[in-house]
């Protein structure tokens, strides 16, 4: 019966959100590494994906408001949040272009590279490499606007980079709102952005 494993479905997906919402909570950022490689097995890849944009936006809303705009760090840090937000865009059109498959081969290697660069890199220095910020902005981009997974080398990057932890943290938060932001707007106008098919 479809009843029981929508119910099912629900559940996971309730507890997968929590704990993410402890990450989130917790970190500022990283809650699409614990939940979308459980929503994606659990409901279809794309509404999936498209959906937790929701949650993100909100999140990132209420933290802004709290810790109000880092106008310095907007000033300082402009040509890289634009660069995030035109690889946002992009990573959008693959979201809806690609096929399913491609983005779970797109996240397991997403999450394999982060595992294996956290393993294998020692120290900060990696981020005073020139040329290096661009490259961060587009992958930030990209994965967060195709699997909602922008947030982690973003974070990674701004924590190198050895900030005051509140310019660290309502910077970090403000991209991941316009970012989240533009994300949202962008599926709003696909196909994949229907009520029906994003209420689980």
């Amino acid at each position: 019966s479809i009843q029981p494993l929508l119910t099912l479905g629900v559940l996971v997906a309730a507890i997968t959100l929590f704990f993410a919402g402890v990450v989130k909570g917790i970190t500022g950022f990283g809650p699409a590494l614990v939940a979308i490689p459980v929503l994606v097995q659990v409901f279809p890849p794309k509404p999936a994906l498209t959906a937790f944009s929701i949650p993100l936006l909100i999140s990132n809303l209420y933290m802004v408001v709290q810790s109000g705009v880092p106008r310095q760090f907007i000033a300082e840090y402009k040509s890289f949040i634009l660069i995030i937000l035109l690889a946002t865009v992009g990573g959008v059109v693959s979201l809806v272009s690609l096929p399913v498959t491609i983005l779970y081969v797109g996240i397991a290697v997403y999450i394999l590279g982060f595992l294996l660069f956290d393993v294998f890199t020692s120290g900060d220095s990696y981020a005073r490499v020139r040329g290096l910020r661009p490259a961060i902005g587009i992958m930030t981009g990209f994965l967060g606007g195709s699997v909602s997974m922008g947030g982690l080398p973003l974070a990674t990057y701004l924590n190198a980079l050895d900030l005051d932890k509140r310019v660290f943290a309502t910077g970090l938060v403000l991209i991941l709102l316009l970012h989240n932001g533009l994300r949202l707007f962008a599926l709003s106008i696909t196909d994949l952005f229907r009520a029906s098919e994003l209420v689980m």
